[in-house]
């Protein structure tokens, strides 16, 4: 199964999010400041939420769809690997969760009545959590199948290691920049700061999706290409050469 596409789907939307990154930077920052200031966001802070937004999901959809095929093409090396439904189910079943139950939370507050259970609280709650922890706990299950499934096919599995670490210690070290760091900066100021802090992220994203995309799927080109010719090159059985010289040597 191709995987090309999405690759340069999912490393080129990291990409795009880099350079949207830098070029929206004070854009964004003048719109921070009118909507802390008390001013409704105008249609132009909508606008550029969405060009700030749009290269994250590019990257998303790509990943998503290189990450079925990857498991589709692991799954003919080596048949224990991870399922290629499994993304689908934690990439799609997950936020469909949280918009839903987030969906039912507003309808909920807009008609002021306590409703049945899913719109009163409890189901809507339950599938709050379940949304949520099939997102992040589910990303990590993705990853560590495909590691697993690296590792089967020759890749670098460590490259998968990063994917899964890297992103983790990221949120973290974004937050303690911007309140330790940046505690007595400006608005303008916190706000390039998170924006060339999203500029790095991006990059090294890129970085990395594409590299680890490469090598899974070049391992994956080469064990099959080498199991292929090892067919084609299998000695015929041990009786059928002794019957063939001795036929050769009866005549």
């Amino acid at each position: 199964m191709s995987t090309t596409a999405p690759a340069l789907l999912a490393a080129g939307g990291w990409l795009a999010s880099a350079v949207v990154a830098v070029l929206v930077a004070p854009e964004v920052a003048d719109r921070t400041i009118e909507i802390r200031s008390g001013r409704p966001p105008a249609d132009a802070s909508l606008q550029l939420l969405a060009l700030v937004v749009a290269p994250i999901m590019v990257a998303y959809l790509g990943w998503v769809w290189w990450s079925v095929a990857a498991l589709v093409n692991a799954r003919r090396l080596a048949p224990l690997s991870g399922s290629p439904l499994w993304p689908v189910a934690v990439y799609v079943g997950g936020p469909l969760l949280v918009v839903a139950s987030a969906g039912s939370a507003w309808t909920a507050g807009s008609a002021g009545s306590a409703g049945s259970a899913w719109t009163s609280g409890t189901g809507r709650d339950v599938a709050l959590v379940a949304g949520v922890l099939l997102c992040t706990l589910g990303h990590l299950t993705v990853l560590v199948s495909l590691r697993s499934a690296a590792a089967r096919s020759g890749a670098r599995a460590v490259l998968f290691t990063r994917l899964l670490w890297v992103p983790i210690f990221a949120a973290p070290v974004r937050v303690a920049c911007l309140v330790f760091v940046a505690g007595d900066w400006t608005v303008e100021e916190q706000v390039m700061l998170d924006l060339g802090l999203q500029m790095v992220l991006s990059l090294w994203m890129a970085h990395a999706v594409r590299e680890a995309t490469t090598s899974f799927d070049r391992a994956c080109r080469t064990t099959l290409a080498r199991r292929t010719a090892g067919d084609e090159l299998t000695m015929p059985p041990a009786h059928l050469i002794a019957t063939a010289l001795r036929r050769s040597w009866e005549s």
